[in-house]
């Protein structure tokens, strides 16, 4: 496989979810959104660490454009990192089904809520985590963390169902074209926001 058809699909899919976080939107929508970014760039590149990557690229486009925070980064990579482990598991092969997407989308917004706590309780210990203690460790589970599962588990099909599409109607050359111009949009644009 060439270099660019790794990198590619990696940059495309983690500059757009670093979009996504940087607008205004609840949490339970961006982890969902992060989900269905992930789903997306898994039928881009199905091979164990991509999904780790597209989270690494979704920080570093949120640290350009915003700032960086590391509750910020812990709760992208909380989820890229889970989807990776369980998309591993279950995407092996070539073919997979809507059920498997949900799965693994459901599977990884529950799973990134231990990540998630892991990093803000002890990787990178977060004051206010700290501090609130286990009310605040609740009100996250319960009021953030629960939608987000569902609307994973909602949007996942639906990534399901266009990366199916994208992959089967489109070839490979027009898709690069698209996915570097995608790239080059969303940092340009960062750009300018950044420097007006």
């Amino acid at each position: 496989m060439k270099r660019l058809e790794l990198v590619l699909p990696v940059l495309m899919m983690g500059s757009l979810w670093g979009v996504v976080e940087v607008l205004p939107l609840p949490v339970f929508v961006l982890i969902g959104m992060g989900v269905a970014m992930l789903t997306l760039g898994r039928f881009r590149l199905n091979m164990p660490g991509s999904s780790t990557g597209i989270g690494l690229i979704a920080c570093l486009f949120k640290a350009y454009s915003m700032a960086f925070y590391p509750c910020n980064w812990a709760g992208i990579l909380a989820v890229a990192v889970s989807y990776d482990v369980l998309a591993t598991v279950y995407f092996r092969q070539a073919e997979w089904s809507r059920l498997r997407s949900v799965l693994v989308g459901g599977g990884a917004a529950a799973g990134s809520l231990f990540l998630f706590l892991a990093a803000v309780l002890y990787l990178v210990p977060e004051p206010i985590w700290i501090d609130e203690g286990m009310p605040r460790i609740l009100d996250y589970a319960l009021g953030t963390m629960l939608p987000a599962i569902v609307f994973s588990v909602a949007i996942a099909p639906l990534a399901h169902v266009i990366g199916r599409g994208v992959k089967q109607h489109l070839k490979l050359a027009p898709l690069q074209r698209f996915s570097a111009g995608a790239v080059a949009a969303t940092w340009v644009t960062a750009t300018i926001l950044v420097v007006t």
